[in-house]
């Protein structure tokens, strides 16, 4: 049995496999190497082809290739960029997403890459769990038991959250329910209490609700009235435990973590500033810090920082570079999630489509190795499961 299932997976899903569990554990260098092997095995091997073929006809697939494409011209158009290539490259997901999708597109690939996907966040939630019964802290002063960062911790944890939510609802056996509610109770916990994040949180209380509320039927008006005052009460106790005033009142911000809801919140004012005032073309990829520094100065907004290249939000931040033309793209590759893949099981799109969506809202998450890489993982999942049109569970 362990043999036939080898059988039906090529050295290119092997290595995707690998690369996926990977994730938690090391760093860029180790992740490019492993991508450089899957392109390499996986265009070494004809029959991969077709699939190749069929995914570029995929609708997300076409417009992140036009995203890619629209950042490549405002790059070559403003060359004034002050990290010019490097920067462009940190998007390279996009181009890359074709490759990984059509390697998804067949059903034993796609559960093979999943288990080890899921196998390896898992792990990282234990070590999270580890780290904070021993005491051992990687972020100097930050409380924060992981090895992977804040942001990027907390999505990992919200993919197993999914996951787990996703299988639960498949699952018959007892025995296997009962630890897929041991695990999803434990993710929950990571996420509120040992490494807190607002939009981990956000995610996860979006994720509780997509999985719990049943159908608008009658029998269920109790059961989704609970589902809707959880969510209502997270989001209370998220905003309420920020004052953003301050940044109107142009006040100084104290000197917290650059999690802080109100650092974001003066990121976002001066980035949409910004896109203002470059509507079309944008300040170009990698031009992001001098113009930053200048409406700052001249606004006279005051926060811990003097500049960033980071706005923490992909949404802003592709606008700051590349204009609106860039947004309007990107929340199409973001829309483009839902309505095609309709006939696949709902709640499994929506929980795709909101972590994607909320963890770029509120993060540069392509401007960030592993967060990009992962949410490009999801959306290859869905890309390749709608492209099989065979029904499978993983």
């Amino acid at each position: 049995m362990q043999l036939r299932f080898f059988e039906t997976v090529n050295v290119a899903t092997i290595i995707l496999g690998i690369w996926a569990f990977s994730f938690p554990f090391t760093g860029a260098a180790f992740h490019n190497l492993l991508l450089l092997l899957f392109l390499i095995s996986f265009l070494a091997r004809k029959e991969n082809y077709k699939e190749l073929a069929a995914s570029f006809t995929n609708s997300t697939v076409m417009l992140s290739f036009g995203l890619f494409a629209l950042l490549t011209a405002t790059y070559l158009f403003n060359n004034t960029t002050e990290q010019p290539l490097s920067t462009l490259l940190k998007y390279k997901e996009f181009v890359i997403l074709p490759f990984i999708a059509a390697a998804l597109i067949s059903t034993p690939s796609r559960k093979f890459t999943f288990k080890f996907l899921y196998i390896g966040v898992l792990i990282n939630l234990v070590s999270s769990y580890a780290m904070f019964i021993s005491g051992i802290t990687i972020e100097e002063g930050a409380g924060a038991f992981t090895f992977t960062g804040r942001i990027l911790h907390g999505l990992l944890v919200n993919i197993l959250l999914a996951s787990s939510l996703y299988l639960l609802n498949k699952e018959t056996r007892k025995k296997y329910k009962l630890l897929l509610i041991i695990i999803i109770g434990l993710a929950i916990l990571n996420i509120f209490l040992i490494v807190p994040g607002r939009t981990g949180q956000l995610i996860t209380t979006v994720l509780l609700l997509i999985f719990f509320t049943e159908k608008y039927e009658k029998n269920n008006l109790l059961k989704n009235i609970t589902a809707y005052t959880v969510i209502l009460f997270s989001l209370t106790l998220v905003f309420n435990s920020s004052d953003r005033t301050r940044i109107f009142n142009s006040e100084l911000i104290p000197n917290q973590s650059l999690q802080n809801t109100d650092q974001r919140f003066s990121f976002y004012i001066n980035g949409i500033k910004l896109i203002t005032e470059e509507p079309i073309t944008g300040y170009g990829i990698g031009n992001v810090y001098q113009p930053y520094l200048e409406i700052k100065s001249r606004e006279g907004n005051k926060d811990m920082f003097g500049s960033s290249v980071n706005l923490h939000s992909q949404f802003i931040q592709i606008g700051v570079e590349s204009g609106i033309p860039a947004i309007v793209i990107f929340c199409l590759i973001i829309m483009s999630l839902i309505k095609p893949y309709k006939h696949l099981d709902k709640k499994l799109v929506l929980a795709i489509f909101s972590i994607v969506g909320i963890q770029n809202l509120f993060n540069s998450s392509f401007m960030d190795h592993g967060d990009g890489w992962m949410l490009t993982i999801l959306i290859a999942f869905l890309v390749g499961k709608y492209i099989s049109r065979r029904p499978s569970t993983y």
